[in-house]
């Protein structure tokens, strides 16, 4: 499933109806990725481990009497290690953008929408005070002038 956070974060103000719709799918989508990405990072964190642990026993087999700072020096500065660890970062990485995508979109775009929704509703009612208070004016104008109509005919 490729996700754009770019496009998913924005808001056709158009067609809120439809937007608030895929809200739910869209954060859910956003969050199985996190979780997937969150499994993804726990295995390669199980790997860099096993990596760590292999090195040591090796280290440890050639150097009887390597100190705890010789047999560090020897894992961290084995390729393998080095490798494990790089894709352990980047995945932490990759989490980081995730969360930060899933938040925006479970709580900065639902509250963009809701208050979109409010100032929409907001303008439509103004528009019917609008309307009213000139609905208003026109039959009050429309008295006056039946008013006068009579005055003039002695009514």
């Amino acid at each position: 499933m490729e996700l754009n956070f770019e496009k998913d974060r924005l808001i056709d103000r158009d067609n809120l109806a439809e937007e608030w719709l895929n809200q739910s799918n869209l954060v859910g989508n956003y969050g199985k990725q996190l979780v997937k990405a969150k499994r993804r990072r726990d295995n390669l964190w199980e790997s860099l481990k096993v990596v760590r642990s292999e090195l040591i026993k090796e280290c440890k087999e050639k150097n009887k009497k390597a100190t705890a700072a010789e047999v560090e020096a020897y894992y961290r500065t084995n390729i393998r290690h080095k490798k494990a660890k790089r894709r352990l970062i980047k995945a932490e990485y990759e989490i980081g953008l995730i969360e930060v995508a899933y938040d925006t979109l479970r709580f900065q775009k639902k509250e963009a929408m809701k208050e979109l929704r409010r100032m929409q509703d907001d303008e439509m009612f103004a528009e019917d005070d609008m309307d009213f208070t000139r609905r208003a004016k026109k039959q009050e104008a429309r008295k006056q002038q039946k008013r006068r109509l009579k005055r003039n005919r002695g009514d």
